[in-house]
């Protein structure tokens, strides 16, 4: 995840509130970012030899709450009546996006170490996005 990668999700999903997306498929893109910024971040603080327990859980717990944490307080997202399942729309897609794309990534070096190399050209990059187009078209299907 590089910082123009990073802005251009941010621009991203403010389009998309403004072509009136819902937000449960916009925030399976976020959720890919928070995964995205977790692993980034985990790369550099073992690279700097910065190692605690729980290093992942406290790295991602930390972008849930720098994304979440604002959209509540700004009264953006937890409105009861913005629910799928009962739980917030935003709130719900974040979570699953992020699960998305942590699953496509280990689906990639699964298969990866089955054979010693991609089965295919940018498989590292078809993958994770390949999720979120079929995430974000179930989605689409459940929210219409």
């Amino acid at each position: 995840m590089c910082p123009l990668c990073t802005i251009a999700v941010a621009t991203g999903l403010g389009v998309s509130r403004w072509l009136k997306i819902d937000d449960t498929i916009t925030s399976l893109w976020a959720g890919a970012l928070v995964a995205g910024l977790t692993l980034w971040t985990d790369a550099f603080f073992t690279q700097k030899k910065w190692l605690f327990p729980g290093k992942i859980l406290v790295i991602a717990l930390i972008y849930f709450a720098l994304i979440l944490i604002p959209l509540y307080w700004t009264s953006a997202i937890g409105h009861w009546s913005n629910s799928l399942w009962g739980i917030d729309r935003f709130s719900l897609g974040t979570i699953i996006g992020a699960v998305g794309l942590a699953a496509s990534l280990v689906l990639h070096q699964s298969l990866r170490k089955r054979v010693g190399r991609s089965y295919f050209p940018l498989q590292r990059v078809v993958l994770p996005v390949g999720a979120l187009l079929l995430l974000s078209g179930m989605f689409y299907y459940v929210t219409r």
